[in-house]
């Protein structure tokens, strides 16, 4: 199966757009990295959206959205989540993953990690 994985496109003016479908719209459910052997390549689409300066775009494995606190709640269906992305959006790519790493290891207490985390954020700046 695919793995869920969360793709976030944040606008210099704090407007979210899913990367590969209707603005103002995020599809926690599409792949965009880690693909497993049962995935369809043929399932895959590849789609264009306009990038602006000072856009940010966030990569993240189903391993971060998918972090449970003790209720067994998932980070990714959290409005602290989207806050936490949402707040971060005008920082540093780096600045960005610290926050998004320390919500993380805030948000699941003592639980353990049950998958791998991965990130990779992007800036455009020009």
């Amino acid at each position: 199966s695919v793995a869920r994985t969360t793709r976030w496109l944040m606008r210099c003016k704090e407007k979210m757009a899913q990367l590969n479908s209707r603005e103002d719209t995020i599809n926690k459910h599409q792949m965009l990295f880690g693909i497993n052997q049962g995935a369809i390549i043929d399932d895959i689409r590849i789609d264009e959206q306009r990038l602006f300066r000072d856009d940010l775009i966030l990569f993240a494995s189903d391993g971060v959205s998918e972090v449970m606190n003790d209720e067994g709640v998932e980070l990714g269906d959290t409005d602290l989540y989207t806050e936490t992305i949402k707040n971060s959006a005008a920082k540093q790519p780096q600045e960005f993953i610290d926050d998004i790493v320390n919500l993380i290891f805030d948000y699941k207490g003592n639980n353990k990690l049950h998958d791998d985390i991965t990130m990779m954020v992007t800036k455009v700046v020009s």
